[in-house]
């Protein structure tokens, strides 16, 4: 017998409804409306659309370097996306060391604004994180979108408040 036949299966909530395939119910919406999954052609079959390609910038942490992305660029390249990973100031094969954030921000903006990028998304993971805030705080009209991937941020100490 199938589990979740109506004879021996309760409803944990009453208000749930099962909704056909290729139909999405919004419970904040009107009852009864229910909202359309995908289009639908003139003859009632669903179209796929086609997926959105995108164009991601993605920063790595302190200690590692652009190759960290290689398995990450490797699956969005596949689902047809761009993929952009700079190195920055003081890492890789940048023989200086003594690098400040500053430059290193501004390795990322160069890079970005020597490939003319617009229109991306662009991700930072730990250290990262710092880094496209500070990016972003110099092309925010090239981006699209920041993602902080289990990544620091920083305090904006501008609108900090100081006791007296």
């Amino acid at each position: 017998m199938f589990p979740y036949s109506s004879e021996n299966y309760q409803i944990p909530n009453p208000n749930y409804r099962f909704i056909p395939q290729g139909q999405y119910y919004n419970p904040y919406s009107e009852p009864g409306w229910v909202w359309w999954h995908s289009p639908q052609d003139s003859g009632g079959s669903y179209r796929l659309t086609a997926p959105q390609r995108l164009t991601f910038v993605l920063v790595h942490g302190s200690w590692a370097d652009s190759h960290f992305w290689d398995g990450v660029a490797a699956v969005l390249g596949s689902q047809g996306n761009t993929v952009y990973t700079p190195e920055y100031a003081g890492h890789g094969t940048d023989p200086n060391k003594k690098v400040t954030h500053a430059m290193i921000t501004n390795s990322v903006v160069d890079y970005i604004k020597q490939l003319n990028l617009h229109d991306f998304i662009l991700v930072g993971h730990s250290f990262g994180g710092t880094v496209i805030q500070k990016v972003a705080e110099q092309v925010p009209e090239r981006i699209k979108r920041l993602v902080f991937w289990d990544a620091f941020v920083l305090k904006d100490i501008k609108r900090r408040r100081i006791a007296c």
